[in-house]
């Protein structure tokens, strides 16, 4: 989703498809503002895809309700207010 909205908006580094540069590129837009936080949650799902323990997967998805759910809230208020 946020590579579409960002480049309905003209910007063009997302096109590349990459995790890493649509984030840095929502993050300059201001589409996001903690970017820390947004990389690590993609260094997580990283993780978990290619994790077969069950106990440090059954961490991540913890770690997930706490930290990143305010994370996503926060993008989908930021998208209706100003990107739609």
């Amino acid at each position: 989703m946020m590579k579409e909205i960002l480049s309905m908006h003209g910007y063009e580094a997302s096109a590349t498809g990459s995790p890493k540069i649509i984030l840095k590129t929502a993050y300059q837009a201001g589409m996001i503002k903690d970017e820390e936080l947004w990389l690590r949650a993609l260094q997580e799902h990283n993780n978990v895809a290619h994790s077969y323990n069950e106990d440090i997967d059954l961490e991540i998805v913890s770690q997930a309700k706490e930290s990143f759910y305010a994370m996503f809230c926060n993008l989908k208020n930021e998208i209706d207010a100003n990107w739609l």
